[in-house]
């Protein structure tokens, strides 16, 4: 195959990847009893995988095609399901393993497209709405922020945190050795809070202390606790509202409303850290800096497209943090 061609190829399969995001997006939540909705899905389901089929036809079984031939089955699988026996859980589990499929197709590309693997950051995986995972976020937000301010010195803190991550590291390493161990990490014990990528990749929580450990090492504790307090709050809020509210696109995949929604959030929580533990500041000056640090942290979460940004906004927002106090 030419580099034309090859280019070409991958440029159909992008298209076809934003259809099949799209529609697994739409079924995170089974209306059965919608009649309308259930027809929708299936008419959608049923024409894109009949055109992913097409698209197919006559790649051989090694072929990176095989793996989105797998996602047209999967589609058909459950709209098979929804027309023969419409039960939640049968829907849920038939979703599962449709965006299981989806993820390891991303992961073939970019073993077959290397040079052009970008294209397939972070934006092209899956992000259901998870309200229990937004919970844990803001929840270890708070933990973090208060036994940082009221509890820990810095070097017990980096103890804390060196023998959590410690922890953590030992499981990502494990987990790369045996596919069994790694289901039961994901499915079993991180199942309510975990990404389907992160069955795939290094697991956001992971690169979360990383991040807690680099900037309590390296920055001032009051910019700590404010790139905390960002991460924690802002963060959830902006995937919430920008799923319900984000239809115009601001960069790829983020939106006008989520990345306000981020602002906004950082900007309240950071302004009344910095009102109530820096007073000296004054409102205007406070006010200034928590929004400095709000907007570093809003366009990184709307750049991060390769790192992580449990890894990146921590890291700018602190930096950010310590060069306006």
């Amino acid at each position: 195959m030419t580099a034309s061609s090859n280019a070409h190829e991958f440029e159909a399969i992008e298209a076809l990847i934003d259809q099949v995001r799209e529609y697994i997006d739409g079924i995170q939540q089974p209306r059965t009893a919608d009649r309308r909705w259930s027809e929708r899905v299936r008419a959608v389901g049923d024409d894109l995988a009949g055109r992913i089929a097409a698209f197919t036809a006559g790649a051989g079984p090694a072929s990176s095609l095989e793996k989105l031939r797998e996602l047209a089955d999967r589609m058909r699988a459950y709209s098979d399901t929804l027309a023969e026996s419409p039960n939640v859980q049968a829907l849920k589990e038939r979703k599962e393993r449709l965006a299981r499929s989806y993820e390891e197709l991303l992961l073939e590309l970019k073993k077959r497209h290397a040079e052009r693997a970008a294209a397939l950051g972070l934006s092209r995986q899956l992000k259901p709405t998870n309200y229990v995972r937004n919970l844990f976020h803001m929840s270890n937000g708070v933990i973090a922020f208060t036994l940082y301010h009221f509890v820990l010195t810095r070097e017990s803190a980096l103890m804390v945190l060196g023998t959590i991550f410690s922890v953590f590291f030992v499981l990502e390493v494990t987990r790369r050795f045996s596919t069994r161990w790694n289901d039961f990490l994901v499915d079993k014990v991180f199942g309510s809070i975990s990404r389907p990528s992160e069955r795939y990749r290094t697991n956001s929580a992971t690169l979360y202390l990383l991040a807690l450990i680099i900037i309590t090492w390296f920055f001032p504790k009051v910019a700590v606790e404010a790139a905390v307090l960002v991460l924690g709050f802002s963060d959830p809020i902006a995937s919430l509202v920008g799923k319900r509210w984000g239809r115009r696109k601001l960069f790829r995949d983020k939106s006008w409303a989520g990345t306000l929604g981020f602002f906004f959030t950082g900007l309240i929580s950071v302004g009344a850290l910095l009102l109530l533990t820096q007073p000296a500041l004054g409102v205007a000056a406070g006010l200034g800096i928590a929004a400095g640090i709000a907007a570093a942290g809003a366009v990184t979460e709307l750049l991060s497209s390769r790192v992580d940004d449990n890894l990146s906004i921590p890291l700018v927002c602190a930096a950010v943090g310590a060069l306006l106090l």
